[in-house]
């Protein structure tokens, strides 16, 4: 294990830009915010400063990044950090958001902390559908393929991402488990 960036007091996720070679992370505080590195760690920027900011993903293709911030929702932006814009408002506690391509276009997949749900939508927020429920205390959402690896209090679930399909919790910890990381290795 290596730190790459020492000065990040209180990181909640990180995204990895393959095509740049970048890493981003969030600061879920007050005063936070979204940077960036290269993945050697030099080059440290900070992209924007928003407070209480959880998740971050990343649209390539699109040079867009969503984000959420907790208790406003989903925000995107250029990769730089301007053309700031909201795009989901929710009442709830959205704490993990995701982006997905496939055939069935680009999507946002997030999840609820309080219910637990897991919801798609189209990246401007609209035509939203629940997927599933894996409980309350839902910190963090993955996508792999057709796969949805999440985060629900002291369980990792998997389930297909088609709406009301079965979870399988795939792991199961003591403590809170309050991040996740999927590597694609090999396109699996």
């Amino acid at each position: 294990m290596e730190t790459i960036v020492p000065s990040v007091t209180n990181p909640a996720d990180v995204a990895i830009d393959s095509l740049y070679e970048h890493l981003y992370w969030t600061e879920r505080i007050r005063g936070g915010g979204i940077g960036r590195c290269n993945y050697d760690g030099s080059n440290i920027t900070v992209i924007m400063k928003e407070d209480y900011i959880w998740s971050v993903t990343l649209d390539l293709e699109n040079s867009w990044m969503y984000y959420n911030m907790i208790g406003i929702g989903i925000k995107r932006a250029s990769l730089n950090g301007s053309d700031r814009e909201i795009i989901q408002l929710k009442k709830h506690q959205i704490v993990a958001v995701t982006f997905d391509s496939d055939k069935q276009g680009n999507r946002l997949y997030y999840m609820n902390f309080d219910t637990g749900e897991i919801i798609s939508s189209a990246t401007d927020g609209s035509n939203s559908t629940i997927i599933t429920r894996v409980g309350s205390q839902a910190y963090d959402i993955e996508i792999n393929g057709d796969d949805i690896y999440c985060t629900a209090a002291f369980q990792i679930i998997r389930l297909q991402k088609h709406p009301g399909t079965k979870s399988q919790i795939i792991h199961t910890e003591k403590t809170q488990i309050t991040s996740l990381f999927v590597y694609l290795g090999n396109g699996k």
